[in-house]
């Protein structure tokens, strides 16, 4: 895998809005102190992550990348000049992506509800040189607006932060939400094993708001989104700016158990999204995760609402049909 990877990369740095040298950037790390990490990516980007954190961090400290595949796609739909909105930018390696390829000239809309992972968010966009083209919120990005929600995070797993779910407090401990030994017991059963699903949950309170409140440019270029699964929320939540914006992409996760295990509410909600999108003309495909050795992407044929309902964990492109490059 990793041989993979630095095989991406040395494409990856070539590509049109990435490095123009010959040979691969170098990803590099230096320490600033309090657990905190400023680590330069494999195209030539600066992201500010904690230490302690091993699904998102692990990627940008180890490889100076994560999900290639996403990374290559937001480098070929997005633009220099272009507004630029990231939903769920957790330490930020998608927001200074999409601030080095829009440039000076370009806009950048940047939310993450976390006020833990906030912070870091802020430095990265300050360490990329980005902060006069960020607008930055510490909100949870929904359909409504000023509506309390209530978060379950675990620091190790901050990726993985999502609306509190019934069962998340029995995983909740007080004393220390990080790895050690006194909090390792929480994460093992009764023979000692491991068990990958526990979590040392912490819980924040947060306050929501829409694409729609928020953004005020006539348009949009792309939206990449986020969000545990709460992102057919957010789609509804930006109908004004999706419809006037002729030329937006959206990339967004998505999982079909979401729909088979959701509540009718939630059901309701995703029909709405894929009549909204369905409305509009979006045609929406699985964004396959690897990448070709020309450091080419795979995308899946366009889907039905049946085929998408039963889609595999992943990401997701949706592009109107008459913009569509693999049609």
């Amino acid at each position: 895998m990793l041989k993979h990877v630095q095989n991406y990369i040395t494409r990856l740095c070539s590509s049109s809005h990435g490095s123009s040298a010959d040979k691969p950037i170098q990803s590099r790390v230096v320490y600033l102190g309090n657990d905190q990490l400023l680590c330069r990516t494999a195209w030539d980007g600066y992201v500010v992550v904690p230490g302690y954190n091993i699904d998102v961090a692990i990627g940008i400290i180890r490889d100076g990348v994560i999900e290639p595949w996403t990374t290559r796609l937001v480098q070929e739909l997005l633009k220099p000049a272009g507004t630029y909105v990231n939903v769920g930018a957790n330490f930020g390696y998608f927001t200074a992506l999409g601030g080095k390829i829009v440039g000076e000239k370009g806009k950048i809309y940047s939310y993450e509800a976390n006020p833990t992972v906030f912070t870091y968010l802020m430095k990265t966009i300050f360490y990329s040189g980005i902060p006069h083209q960020t607008e930055a919120y510490q909100r949870a990005v929904y359909n409504s607006v000023d509506q309390k929600l209530e978060f379950a995070f675990d620091y190790q797993f901050i990726g993985g932060g999502h609306i509190k779910r019934e069962g998340d407090s029995r995983f909740e401990q007080q004393k220390n939400p990080f790895w050690d030994t006194k909090s390792i017991p929480y994460l093992l059963d009764d023979k000692g094993k491991w068990v990958d699903t526990h979590a040392l949950y912490n819980f924040f309170e947060t306050t929501t708001t829409t694409l729609d409140h928020t953004i005020v440019e006539d348009q949009v270029d792309l939206i990449l989104c986020d969000v545990e699964l709460a992102e057919p929320h957010v789609i509804l939540g930006g109908q004004k700016i999706i419809e006037r914006s002729k030329e937006c992409k959206l990339i967004f996760e998505w999982a079909g158990y979401a729909y088979e295990q959701g509540s009718t509410d939630y059901r309701n909600i995703v029909r709405e999204m894929w009549d909204f999108l369905q409305d509009n003309q979006f045609g929406i495909r699985q964004l396959l995760p690897k990448i070709n050795t020309d450091g080419s992407i795979n995308v899946s044929n366009a889907l039905s609402f049946e085929e998408f309902i039963c889609a595999q964990h992943g990401v997701y492109v949706a592009i109107r049909k008459n913009d569509d490059p693999w049609s």
